[in-house]
């Protein structure tokens, strides 16, 4: 099932009517994002896409600064869109505020200027948009996050369903929670909490209980910014 929904979704990002067709009478927009890990980028027209990229970085480009990272995902989108953006003018989004002034820093590193050469060849203005509004580039570019989907199609979470009944603070939560009438002391000590598929969870995050060996299998397999809470008292 996760997999036939995972196959539905990429098939609805890659055609009509959510990517379009572009209009070369309209303007263009870019938007890049870079991490540790791969740098992305989204083609854009009238707030719909025309086209993803992303790629994982290089051995050596892991070594790059944040600054320079960010300046190579806009080198890479501008030279594979090149054909639709030279000699037309566009903005181009990035989360990173200082990349505005790039055209009037002073110093510049080798690798930077040579990089410039290319960005002179384009007519755009660079506009800083914040890392919580930069959803689409960002999620290209980070880690397979993609694998905290298999985490649904694996074994794990019969595992920690199994565990948490054997979990002393776990279990005493999921018979609070099971429990018709509730002193106000029992009600605060459940605040947060919720059962919903056979899975507990505290603040939409599943509760991981306290096994050493099952949070080192979890955090082999999706270990991204979205980690399951786990007790903070262990």
């Amino acid at each position: 099932m996760c997999q036939s929904a995972f196959d539905k979704l990429k098939v609805a990002l890659v055609t009509h009517p959510v990517l379009k067709l572009p209009e070369f009478d309209k303007p263009f927009e870019v938007v890049t994002d870079a991490s540790g890990f791969a740098v992305s980028g989204v083609l854009m027209q009238d707030n719909r896409p025309i086209a993803y990229e992303s790629r994982k970085l290089r051995t050596h480009e892991k070594n790059y600064a944040t600054h320079d990272l960010e300046i190579l995902a806009i080198v890479h989108a501008l030279k594979l869109w090149r054909h639709y953006l030279l000699g037309q003018k566009f903005e181009l989004m990035t989360d990173h505020n200082s990349l505005k002034w790039i055209f009037t820093q002073e110093n510049l590193n080798m690798r930077q200027r040579r990089w410039m050469q290319t960005l002179q060849e384009f007519d755009f203005e660079i506009k800083y948009r914040p890392g919580r509004q930069n959803v689409v580039a960002d999620a290209l570019s980070r880690k397979p996050s993609l694998c905290a989907i298999t985490i649904v199609s694996n074994p794990l979470p019969a595992e920690v369903r199994e565990k948490l009944s054997a979990d002393e603070f776990f279990s005493s939560i999921i018979s609070l929670l099971h429990q018709e009438s509730k002193t106000p002391k029992e009600i605060n000590k459940v605040q947060g909490y919720k059962w919903e598929d056979n899975c507990l969870y505290f603040n939409n995050k599943m509760c991981i209980p306290n096994n050493s060996e099952l949070r080192r299998k979890i955090l082999i397999e999706a270990h991204d910014r979205r980690t399951p809470w786990i007790r903070q008292d262990l």
